[in-house]
């Protein structure tokens, strides 16, 4: 059942300067967001995370009054965590060997996707079911730093390299397409569209460089 909200929730990502403590720290803060004509206000921030180590990449379930973030544990890796902005409840997703990034509401609900970094410096793309369970792997053979969902069976990485470069992926048949090289890491899914926008970095000389947002429709 879709969640109906009085209005959209906003959240940002906070660093902070710790007291005390030489390494940075973060916290994530949730708002309120009301859209009125022209004014655009934000209130009743909410700090989800009030902790002492690195929270961050806080995202939203398509469907229910949940968000997901990353955040160290006491080992010094990152799990994955949600928080419930309706009953304020905090709960662990992932507690394992690896470390997982960018966690991501998969379009068909069922899963929460995200970058799994393995001790040998790998990092690959796999998805967690939310019911509980093993992740499955989707990409193991090349460096993955973010993605996103342009449908359940399409979506976009952004794969470290030298130029970093955009790989779009078809599931059903394994086919990878490079869209674009020197590209930024900010990847997002256009609302009510079957595509995505992503930044493209621009060959100019430095000190004059600038950061285009382009649409790629897939």
């Amino acid at each position: 059942m879709k969640h109906p909200m009085k209005s959209i929730l906003i959240v940002l990502f906070i660093l902070l300067s710790l007291d005390g403590i030489s390494q940075a720290g973060s916290e994530i803060l949730l708002f309120d967001l009301k859209v009125k004509k022209n004014t655009i206000t934000i209130s009743n921030p909410i700090n989800i995370t009030n902790h002492p180590g690195y929270d961050n990449q806080p995202g939203f379930n398509r469907i229910d009054p949940v968000l997901y973030y990353s955040f160290f544990n006491e080992d010094g890796r990152e799990d994955i965590k949600s928080y419930n902005y309706e009953t304020h409840e905090t709960t662990s997703i992932t507690h394992t060997t690896y470390r997982e990034y960018s966690p991501t509401h998969t379009p068909d609900n069922d899963y929460l996707s995200c970058i799994i970094q393995r001790d040998n410096g790998a990092q690959d793309l796999g998805k967690y079911p939310l019911a509980g369970g093993d992740p499955y792997v989707i990409i193991d053979n090349m460096t993955v730093g973010y993605h996103v969902w342009a449908d359940n069976s399409h979506l976009a990485m952004f794969i470290l390299g030298e130029p970093n470069t955009l790989h779009y992926l078809k599931l059903p048949t394994k086919e990878d397409t490079v869209l674009a090289q020197n590209i930024g890491r900010s990847l997002h899914q256009i609302p009510n569209e079957r595509g995505i926008s992503f930044i493209q970095k621009p060959q100019v000389p430095i000190g004059k460089s600038k950061n285009l947002i382009r649409k790629r429709w897939l």
